[in-house]
């Protein structure tokens, strides 16, 4: 849903439109995973005398790894040795997971209060594969907590291409441009507009570019105001 004008944000009053149901990405909305992702590269890579650093990284958010290996081939060239780098970054973030677990977002408990008692579906649609975005929420406490919940693994095509965020409004009961999605990623933004849905940004470290935030409907600063602004929204009837 490309509104040709730039994203509403803090600086003034946020209406949200109407809209029916909500789909909310995982990893740097839902869960604070991009640091612990972002150590694990770094570590893996300067172990194997790759110089990687935490800039770099950033600029995977919301990218399948299917593309942030593209991105890592080029970076380093075509001798990187990538299965090394996926096991070794696998096992680091693994002992980081064990040890301090996966924190929540701030604003997570009242987002979804607020969706439960208006009454609102939701769901999740996320890039990453099913394994490792299940032992996420295990991490964190929220196993089990989402009943529609899309991974990569559920899509013939990632992020930026729509098709997961089709699938989540199908699967919600509501065609696209009745559907908030929440996103903090270039990445996601592209994907939840080609969608036709109505795309909120809350940015997640490094802010997309302009032209992507443009794609926004509104730029948020956390899951809280965003529960504060649907209580106060005068909804739709949710029946389909």
């Amino acid at each position: 849903m490309n509104t040709g004008q730039a994203p509403q944000n803090m600086s003034k009053m946020v209406d949200l439109p109407p809209f029916s149901a909500l789909i909310l990405d995982v990893d740097g909305v839902v869960l604070d995973t991009e640091p612990t992702y972002r150590t694990a590269w770094v570590a893996a890579a300067n172990n194997l005398g790759y110089p990687l650093t935490d800039g770099q990284c950033r600029h995977y958010a919301g990218k399948s790894f299917a593309d942030i290996e593209k991105s890592l081939l080029a970076l380093f060239g075509q001798d990187f040795p990538i299965n090394s780098f996926k096991q070794q970054s696998a096992e680091i973030w693994q002992q980081h997971a064990k040890r301090d677990g996966i924190s929540k977002k701030p604003g997570l408990a009242e987002l979804l209060q607020s969706l439960q008692i208006s009454n609102i579906p939701f769901g999740l649609a996320t890039n990453s594969r099913a394994a490792g975005i299940q032992k996420c929420m295990a991490y964190a406490n929220l196993d089990g907590q989402f009943s529609i919940f899309l991974t990569r693994d559920d899509v013939v095509r990632g992020k930026p291409d729509p098709e997961i965020y089709l699938a989540a409004t199908q699967a919600l009961g509501f065609p696209p441009d009745q559907c908030l999605v929440v996103e903090d990623s270039e990445t996601g933004l592209i994907a939840a507009n080609s969608a036709g849905t109505i795309p909120i940004l809350i940015p997640d470290g490094i802010r997309p570019a302009i032209e992507i935030r443009n794609l926004a409907y509104a730029e948020l600063s956390s899951l809280r105001e965003l529960a504060g602004l649907i209580v106060e929204h005068d909804l739709p009837s949710t029946g389909s």
